[in-house]
């Protein structure tokens, strides 16, 4: 019986043909991302000959041991898939492993993490039966997915404690999910072109914001947050209740047969018909009133007023 005998130059020359007629053939499961915040190159296997290997685009699916600058040799397991087809890749560093990533990374955090997108450049561990690479070089793509960006939407579930919310789509671009804002004490934060703290932040305000942003997590690391300042607006309405006589306090409002909360603040002006300062104690219910001021976020059953001027009509 005749056998066939291959050396390892043919089989990795077959190999290497492989791999590189594969790539058109998946082309359509590849994500497209020239329009993206990502710049990753081309899902790829390249291996030469003299065992040389060179992977692009594969994707991290576990780590061991964590992999730093004080953590090393360990063994980054990644795949390449097209289509329904998986290569696994054992992906062997050493002390001699040179890493690229973010230059703002701090040299205790982790150099390669789970999901991570990689290249690779290495040789062949012939002695293994599964695919290994000896790494010399590794690029952490996930240093492209970190960009300086502004996105505009409406803050929800805001957590004064955290200094966090999540951003939703407001319809403007370039929203289009969910963010997590991350504020920090150095955060800029403006209602129109007045610095106010995050705890003035309120859920439903229309905001920009501005950071770096990791497209990986979905994550905004905030160095200015700008708040629309609402229009100030005019109501006229009948006062159905009153909290209390001294401020600040509020009232309930009938406004166009719509029940209002109007805030009334330290520095809010109480006036009368003539313009003239009044007092609480003189409103009663079934007064006509003038409410100058901005409507705040929905935050709750009734819309809220943040009075600047309160006008009793019914007071001379």
């Amino acid at each position: 019986m005749q056998h066939n005998i291959f050396k390892l130059p043919t089989v990795l020359a077959i190999l290497t043909l492989a791999a590189t007629l594969a790539i058109p053939a998946f082309a359509n499961n590849v994500k497209n991302t020239s329009n993206s915040a990502l710049a990753l190159p081309r899902q790829q296997v390249r291996i030469w000959n003299e065992g040389q290997v060179q992977l692009d685009s594969v994707k991290v699916t576990a780590v061991s041991p964590a992999v730093s600058n004080t953590a090393l040799p360990a063994t980054i397991t990644a795949t390449t898939t097209w289509g329904s087809t998986v290569f696994t890749w054992s992906i062997k560093t050493s002390t001699k492993t040179k890493f690229v990533r973010l230059p703002q990374t701090s040299a205790a955090e982790p150099a390669v993490s789970v999901g991570d997108i990689l290249s690779v450049k290495g040789t062949l561990d012939t002695s293994q039966t599964a695919p290994t690479v000896n790494a010399s070089w590794i690029r952490n793509w996930n240093s492209v997915l970190i960009n300086k960006t502004t996105f505009r939407g409406t803050i929800t579930e805001l957590d004064t404690a955290a200094k966090r919310f999540i951003l939703v789509d407001s319809g403007l671009r370039p929203v289009r999910a969910p963010i997590t804002v991350q504020a920090s004490d150095n955060t800029t934060i403006k209602r129109g072109n007045n610095e106010i703290n995050f705890n003035d932040l309120l859920n439903g305000e229309p905001v920009s914001v501005t950071g770096m942003f990791n497209s990986a997590t979905a994550t905004l690391q905030a160095t200015e947050i700008t708040v629309k300042a609402p229009k100030p607006q005019v109501w006229n309405g009948v006062l159905k209740s009153i909290a209390g006589t001294t401020k600040p306090t509020n009232l309930v409002v009938t406004v166009n047969g719509t029940d209002h909360i109007v805030n009334v603040a330290t520095d809010t002006a109480v006036l009368n018909y003539w313009w003239n300062f009044a007092n609480l104690t003189d409103f009663a219910v079934g007064n006509r009133l003038q409410i100058f001021g901005t409507l705040l976020p929905n935050m709750g059953p009734l819309p809220v007023i943040a009075a600047t001027v309160i006008r009793n009509l019914s007071l001379y």
